[in-house]
């Protein structure tokens, strides 16, 4: 298995576990709450290889009270001077 491979499962395996207990929701309430049928929640929360859309997840997580971020993997680099100068001449 892929390393993203791996990393989708986890993360939809925690949406799964973490999720529904958080929420306190059956599988079949998460797939009327996410509007989907309740055989495709089972499969996208029980397959080894899920391979959900983003639109199903961000549905799964609002359904649930959750929202996605962005973030980047690497602290940003220090702006320059000449960018900060021209951030500040933006704001003025």
């Amino acid at each position: 298995m892929a390393a993203q491979d791996s990393a989708e499962a986890v993360a939809v395996g925690g949406l799964n576990e973490v999720g529904r207990a958080t929420a306190g929701v059956s599988k079949a309430k998460l797939a009327q709450l996410a509007g989907t049928q309740p055989a495709a929640m089972r499969r996208l929360l029980t397959t080894d290889t899920p391979n959900p859309t983003l639109s199903t997840v961000m549905s799964i997580l609002k359904s649930l009270g959750y929202g996605l971020a962005i973030v980047p993997k690497r602290p940003k680099a220090k702006p320059s001077r000449k960018r900060m100068a021209a951030v500040r001449g933006a704001v003025a």
